[in-house]
């Protein structure tokens, strides 16, 4: 049996030249290796609007899934932004942010207590 992937990178530095994507190209290799053929390729910003045009190329493209499949994306990036509406903007997520931790109290502070 030949599985197929489509493989889409999602990086605002890599798709805007910065540096060169690395994942994307190492992730085809990876597969290509395990017998996967690899119908599709993209590298586009983390930006609702360039993720779903890559994928509705896809689907219409290559159609190796139901047309629906775009739909349910685009369904999950609304409830994704409904349940954290900063998302879109870059803010992190509360489980991503770093907590600040209280000060440690010096030994001797918490002896005299």
């Amino acid at each position: 049996m030949v599985y197929t992937a489509a493989i889409l990178t999602v990086s605002d530095r890599a798709s805007s030249g910065v540096y060169e994507d690395a994942s994307g190209p190492a992730l085809a290799a990876f597969l290509a290796e395990k017998g996967f053929d690899i119908v599709a390729t993209a590298l586009v910003p983390d930006e609702r609007s360039g993720i779903e045009e890559a994928l509705r190329a896809w689907v219409a493209a290559v159609n190796p899934i139901p047309r629906k499949f775009a739909e349910k994306v685009t369904k999950a990036i609304e409830e994704q932004k409904r349940f954290f509406p900063g998302a879109e903007k870059g803010e992190k997520k509360p489980s991503e942010k770093k907590e600040e931790k209280p000060a440690k109290k010096s030994a001797g502070k918490a002896a005299k207590k």
